[in-house]
């Protein structure tokens, strides 16, 4: 594959094609004889995988520069990005779990939030991804790879919503052309964020657990954690989304 990158870099079977595949297509899933399918959120999956760690074994997918504290047995944190956080291994795999949750359950109630807004003409180049795309996709490559708080005012919403208005709609925080120095993610509290055109976030069960569901208007303030010396948000508004 790396052959053919430098050979004939329009060749799909190249490195770089394959590649640029899996960012478009990366919410399916697909079988190939003789790869290691990791279950990176099973407790018994969260570690590199043995494949990537034999170096006399599996020269081809060793390498040297990944991060070398997160070899063997080291339990994978979900959540990890850029600092180890000190934890026992049943405190990083329960905070993995619960990750796990907010994920793909909390977050992600409807279709476009889990696998990511389809891809068309007028969307451009970055709809907006899912939320297992976001997190701890991204996060498992910072874990893996290389050693190295803004208020938006009042947030109107709907309040006074029935179960049944609630099943059928999700109440979104949709952040608008977010715009940022390009190849340096952001993260706000435990969400990774790229440049894109719209950012939204699901909220009905947030609200109900902090008893805000009821309220006319909310303050949303952004905790910054990591990168975003130079960040600009147009607009921040809660909408309702069809699940």
């Amino acid at each position: 594959m790396k052959e053919l990158e430098v050979e004939d870099p329009s060749d799909s079977r190249g490195f770089k094609q394959q590649a640029n595949i899996h960012c478009a297509y990366c919410n399916g899933t697909y079988k190939a004889d003789g790869k290691e399918l990791q279950n990176w959120d099973h407790p018994k999956g969260m570690h590199l995988p043995h494949a990537f760690d034999q170096p006399n074994v599996h020269p081809d997918l060793y390498d040297p520069r990944r991060n070398q504290n997160h070899r063997e047995s080291i339990i994978l944190d979900l959540g990890h990005f850029g600092v180890d956080v000190k934890a026992t291994d049943l405190q990083t795999m329960s905070n993995n779990l619960t990750l796990m949750y907010r994920q793909m359950i909390t977050i992600a109630p409807c279709a476009q939030l889990f696998f990511g807004k389809p891809y068309c003409v007028e969307s451009g180049p970055r709809p907006g991804q899912g939320a297992i795309e976001n997190i701890p996709h991204t996060l498992v490559h910072i874990w893996i790879g290389i050693v190295r708080g803004s208020n938006l005012g009042d947030g109107k919403k709907s309040n006074g919503r029935t179960q049944q208005e609630k099943d059928a709609k999700e109440e979104m925080l949709t952040f608008r052309n977010l715009a940022y120095v390009e190849r340096k993610n952001l993260m706000f509290g435990p969400h990774v964020i790229k440049p894109v055109e719209k950012f939204q976030l699901a909220i009905t069960e947030l609200l109900e657990d902090i008893g805000l569901e009821d309220e006319d208007t909310i303050v949303v303030t952004l905790v910054l954690k990591t990168g975003g010396e130079l960040v600009a948000i147009e607009s921040v508004v809660i909408e309702l989304l069809d699940c």
